[in-house]
Order: structure tokens, then sequence, then C-alpha cells
């Protein structure tokens, strides 16, 4: 049902798009246009997306008659995960994870969000597989009923995507751990760099974005009620436990890499003894046949039929003298 719904939802997606929620967990779609005509409802609240890269967003957010910080921030370039509460609005910036075909799930994506009473307008650059999920609660008739029960709602599927790509990280390593004794040392070497830079980067994000969770927690506002807070508790707790996770990836993959680089020494001391004991064992006998072979007058044996036959008899011996004794102070076995 899901992945028809958001089939559609990619051929008819739009930038820019608002719902209205009753209250009752119920909601519809509205057109942009239409959003002045909801705006003085006494019960329910609208619900406003948009891309704060185009100029008809400015524009909106101009006529929605708020705070002129608030439209600075909803519409800033660069940000990073935080939360800035108000007597009548609060405003935070979150991330979530970016499953965009040709993206990487470490390019999160930045979300906007303001919060008052009677609506919540969240901005984006790029497409959010959570609202979608959001979209299709409010069709089915499990929509949240208050802004606050929204914001903590799209907290949690952003949290379980979050949750999700940690745990591929987790699946890919113990994949890695057992394969590493038998794997390409190369490959593995380069997996194991990209999941390590791919757990750093999404720690770099989801980090502050537990403290942006802990302020809204922590700091009592009018909007959010008591059972808001012990959700976004929950959150909190989620969020720290990705964290750890992520450190401990880092442990599991930087010890993977030292079994690398074990591997590589072994096989290059490995190959250095062979090398090691094919100089002992030629090195007397390399030694004999260059003394034998300067072609000077006098040399013994010179004129003797088996003479030849007879060197030859000395090296073997003496190939199978040095290999007997290097077989007796154990150089191998």
């Amino acid at each position: 049902m899901k992945l028809k719904y958001y089939a559609e939802e990619q051929s008819n997606y739009t930038k820019n798009y608002a719902y209205f929620l009753d209250g009752t967990g119920s909601g519809k779609k509205i057109l942009i246009k239409d959003i002045e005509s909801f705006k003085d409802k006494k019960t329910g609240f609208l619900w406003i997306s948009l891309d704060y890269t185009l100029d008809e967003s400015k524009d909106i957010l101009e006529k929605l008659d708020i705070d002129e910080f608030a439209v600075k921030l909803l519409t800033e370039e660069e940000t990073r995960p935080r939360s800035i509460i108000f007597n009548d609005f609060i405003l935070t910036i979150l991330r979530g994870i970016n499953l965009t075909p040709g993206h990487e799930p470490e390019d999160m994506v930045s979300v906007r969000i303001y919060l008052d009473k009677n609506k919540i307008i969240t901005t984006r650059r790029r497409k959010l597989l959570s609202f979608h999920d959001l979209r299709h609660d409010i069709l089915n008739h499990k929509a949240p009923k208050t802004t606050s029960e929204f914001l903590v709602t799209l907290n949690y599927k952003l949290l379980n995507r979050i949750d999700d790509a940690v745990e591929s990280v987790d699946a890919d390593l113990d994949v890695l751990e057992d394969l590493v004794s038998d794997a390409d040392t190369l490959d593995c070497r380069a997996k194991i760099a990209d999941l390590r830079r791919e757990a750093i980067l999404i720690k770099r994000y989801i980090s502050p974005q537990k403290d942006a969770l802990g302020k809204l927690y922590l700091e009592e506002h009018r909007l959010l009620t008591q059972k808001d807070r012990l959700y976004l508790r929950e959150c909190i707790d989620k969020l720290q436990r990705c964290i750890e996770d992520l450190d401990s990836f880092r442990d599991r993959a930087s010890v993977i890499h030292e079994e690398l680089n074990n591997k590589i020494n072994e096989d290059m001391n490995n190959k250095l003894f062979f090398l090691s004991l094919i100089a002992i064992i030629f090195l007397p006998i390399t030694f004999l046949t260059g003394l034998l072979g300067v072609n000077l007058n006098g040399i013994p044996g010179a004129t003797e039929g088996p003479s030849f036959w007879i060197f030859c008899g000395i090296l073997v011996f003496i190939i199978a003298l040095t290999m007997f004794v290097l077989y007796k102070i154990k150089w191998f076995k």
C-alpha cells in the first residue's frame, strides 16, 4: 500500500503543498492560494510545506504573518540542528536521512520547522520520505491532532529512518567481520573507509539533534503537553542509543582495519620468509658456481670427465645439508 502511495506521490509531487488537519485525526490537501481561508478556523491547524529555494515560498512566508526572525531561519541556507523557543511559537531545525535515489544516506536533509497553535510550517530543499509518511497518515485518518503532536510524530518518523540507516551500517560491518579473512584486502579497506565515513557524518548531525530535542524537553512551553515532552524524552533516548551504536561502529571498524593490516603484514612476512629461505639455500652453491666459473687455468678437475657430475653431487649435498640445518633450528616444519 505504501509503495503504491509513494509511486503516486512521486508522479504528482509538488515542491510546495499544504494540508488542513481538523484535530480529530483527519485532514485534507488544500491549495496554497486557499491558505488564508483556513487560518482563522477555531479547530484544527494548517501544515504548510515549502521548498525554501523558490521565490514563491518567500512570498508565502511573508503573507503568513509570522515573525521576521522566523522567516529568516526558515529560508536560511546553512543550518545545524537546534531549537529556539519563543512565547508564542517554537522554531526547530532537524535532520533526516536522505533516501533519494542517487544520494548517500549520510547526506542528510535539513528540515526547518515553525510551530504555533494554529499552524506548522516546514521548509526544506529536497524531498523527504518522512513527509510522505505523514501525508499517507493524513489520507488514512491517522493524522496528528495538534501542532505539538505533529512535531513529535515527525521526530519519530525521522528517527525511525535514522535508526534504519544505523542498522544498515551495523549489518555491513557484520558482513565485513565475517569476510575479512577471505575477502580481497583492498576491497575490504575501501568498504571500511566508506562505512566509517558514513557513521561519522551521521553522528555529526544527530549529536546536535539530540541537544535540540533536549532543549524542547527541558524548557516548558504551553504548546507542548506533558505527554509530548515524554515522547520527546523517548526520542532523545533513541538518538542517544544511535550515537552509542555509531561510536561502537567506529571501534569495530578500527578492529577490522587492524586485522586487515595484520593480514597484510603476515602475508608480507611469509613472502619475505620464503625469499630468505631461498637465499640461504642457494647462497653457498651460488658462491661455489661463481668461484668455479671464473674461466681461469688451473681449476681442479677441469680436464677430468666425471668432475662435472661430482660437482653437481656436491651441490645437491650442500642443499640437503642446508635444509637439514634449517629444519633442526625450526625455520620451517
